[in-house]
């Protein structure tokens, strides 16, 4: 028949815990955090999407409902549609340049005969 399970101590639970990370190549360090993973790029597009739709249903909802309320069939529901899009326009830009597919533009060039602020640094830049 089968044998009775043996409980285990916190020490060896600890212990073959480290054992399962250093087999897996996880280390144990981040503590299984999800934003250390990369990311696919199956994932990204996902989130994308996710970002754009959830952000034009609030936006309609919430135009809807004013509409509904106060008796002004389509005008509140437009003008919410529009500010959902833009605010999961802006969702998207934050996060393809957190993903870093947006480069900074390059630093001005400082003009002739202008005075450099010596409160930056050495280049004009903090």
């Amino acid at each position: 028949m089968t044998e009775p399970r043996r409980t285990l101590s916190p020490k060896e639970l600890a212990e073959r815990l480290a054992e399962a990370r250093s087999r897996q190549g996880g280390g144990g360090g981040t503590g299984g955090r999800a934003s250390d993973a990369p990311r696919s790029s199956l994932g990204w597009a996902f989130r994308i999407g996710v970002d754009l739709v959830s952000a034009l249903v609030v936006g309609v909802g919430i135009g809807w409902l004013l509409d509904h309320s106060f008796g002004t069939m389509p005008m509140f529901l437009v003008l919410f549609f529009f500010l959902g899009a833009v605010a999961g326009a802006l969702n998207v830009w934050r996060l393809v340049t957190r993903m870093g597919m947006v480069s900074a533009p390059p630093p001005a060039e400082q003009a002739p005969g202008s005075v450099r602020d010596e409160t930056r640094g050495p280049e004009g830049r903090d």
